[in-house]
């Protein structure tokens, strides 16, 4: 939509980043989840984009001019414990889905070097209008998905009204995306 405002801005990788946090937020069904925490062992599983998630990842990293490499997000083991320590140490006596927002939230806080960015307002709300209908791409906007969306609108200073203005659109969006298809099948 609105993602080549974005290009040449030297915010495309933070825009990817914040894009794979969103895409990898929710659990898909087939997938098996292990966390395994030891002080030098992780193992993120399910932490992968569903296929339409990824189609539209690659669709961002090529209009951003970006090379394609691995879309699911993977870390080596020191690199994560780094990032997610606080968290770690939190996310052992908590279920599946609590848990998972804990690593979202310090996702979103820790991979992003927020306070080395400027992002414009007009930057933040292209962000969030590609990041909501990624997270729309497969019709279900989950829990989860709403929690990564949520922190990444704090971080971007995007008030609560104006995310609901942008959800409304992006629902009006697909709905006439959805539309256009049935014609165009039938």
């Amino acid at each position: 939509m609105y993602l080549s405002m974005l290009k040449n801005t030297g915010k495309e990788e933070v825009f990817m980043r914040l894009a794979n946090i969103v895409a990898t937020a929710c659990f898909e069904d087939s997938w098996s989840h292990s966390l395994t925490v030891s002080m030098s062992h992780i193992v993120l599983e399910d932490w992968k984009p569903s296929d339409k998630e990824a189609e539209v990842l690659t669709q961002y990293a090529n209009e951003l001019g970006l090379e394609v490499l691995d879309l699911v997000v993977t870390y080596d083991a020191e690199k994560l414990i780094s990032l997610l320590e606080v968290a770690l140490s939190e996310v052992k006596s908590l279920d599946r889905q609590a848990r998972r927002k804990v690593i979202i939230e310090s996702l979103v806080d820790k991979w992003i070097q927020w306070e080395e960015l400027s992002i414009s307002s007009q930057e933040s709300k292209v962000m969030m209008f590609e990041l909501l209908a990624l997270a729309y791409v497969d019709s279900e906007y989950d829990e989860l998905e709403r929690h990564a969306i949520s922190a990444i609108a704090d971080k971007l200073s995007i008030d609560i009204d104006e995310l609901e203005e942008m959800e409304e659109l992006i629902k009006s969006y697909v709905s006439l995306y959805s539309e256009g298809l049935e014609i165009i099948n039938n």
